[in-house]
């Protein structure tokens, strides 16, 4: 049973020890990817990879976001290709392995895009807060006070002060 001395030492260890996920992994089996025909079988293994790994970094920012834990690696596992690759009428396996690659590499540009899609509306918010303090500020400076002002303020200061004495 887990005790809250343990909860909160755990707490500590990811506020004070800088605490990460190092990696979360996604199985994804392959083997009803094979087929007879190779081509049709390498088209099987990069659908089915990018269609069920298309969510994996999202669904990692979610979780690094719902608990506060960073996680540095998002990865995908699959079937070892040989045993996809047997079933086809083929003994060169290098279309699967290429087939393999594209798939990282899609997998590769979707998180990039993800990435660049954060950064550019952080960016974004950045330039409407400073649009904002731009804004205040040239309204702050509209409002100079000319000595008239500036002597009525001072007035009313010290009026005030002798009210509270």
């Amino acid at each position: 049973m887990i005790n809250s001395s343990e909860i909160l030492q755990t707490i500590r260890m990811f506020d004070q020890q800088h605490l990460d996920i190092r990696t979360i992994t996604m199985g994804i089996s392959l083997l009803d990817c094979a087929d007879p025909d190779p081509k049709a079988a390498c088209r099987k293994v990069y659908d089915k990879i990018c269609r069920r790994a298309q969510n994996l970094v999202a669904t990692g920012q979610t979780i690094e976001k719902e608990f506060g834990i960073p996680i540095v690696n998002k990865r995908v596992s699959v079937t070892p290709i040989s045993l996809v690759a047997s079933a086809s009428d083929t003994a060169d396996y290098a279309p699967f392995a290429a087939a393999l690659d594209k798939a990282a590499k899609t997998m590769e540009r979707a998180h990039a895009q993800i990435e660049l899609e954060k950064k550019q509306a952080l960016n974004d918010l950045k330039n409407q807060v400073s649009g904002m303090a731009l804004g205040i500020a040239s309204a702050v400076l509209e409002e100079e006070i000319d000595q008239k002002k500036h002597a009525e303020l001072i007035h009313s200061f010290i009026e005030n002060l002798g009210e509270t004495s």
